[in-house]
């Protein structure tokens, strides 16, 4: 049985055209984590070694190594972002329209960010 507070949040949602833009650069930047992990992978599948360098500092050096297959926490976490940012913008905020905004603003950020990550993770186990 719909209600009218569940009409009018389905309306706000889905006729705010800056929150659908900015979900679906969310969206494609999710979608750009998992082909830049999939377009390295020979470089991150490295199964003969106990561990790979997964971060750099730029003082210290390499300061964590761990199993090749951890490299997918930087995809997968993002991705759990994306679908929390998705789920508290759709669910919480029916009637605040700049709530959304800022939900998908934060969900881009967060995107931009783990690219960031998992392009200078897999740089470090280049050289």
């Amino acid at each position: 049985m719909k209600t009218a507070l569940s009409d009018a949040s389905q309306t706000l949602f889905l006729r705010d055209k800056a929150w659908r833009m900015l979900m679906g650069a969310a969206l494609l930047g999710n979608i750009g984590i998992w082909a830049l992990l999939a377009g390295n992978w020979a470089i991150v599948y490295q199964p003969g070694k106990d561990f790979i360098p997964l971060h750099y500092k730029v003082i210290f050096g390499i300061d964590y190594y761990a199993n090749w297959y951890y490299i997918f926490a930087y995809p997968v976490i993002a991705l759990i972002v994306l679908l929390a940012d998705y789920g508290l913008s759709r669910w919480g905020t029916a009637q605040d329209e700049s709530m959304q905004r800022l939900l998908a603003t934060a969900a881009v950020i967060s995107q931009i960010i783990a690219i960031a990550a998992l392009y200078f993770a897999i740089q470090v186990n280049i050289f």
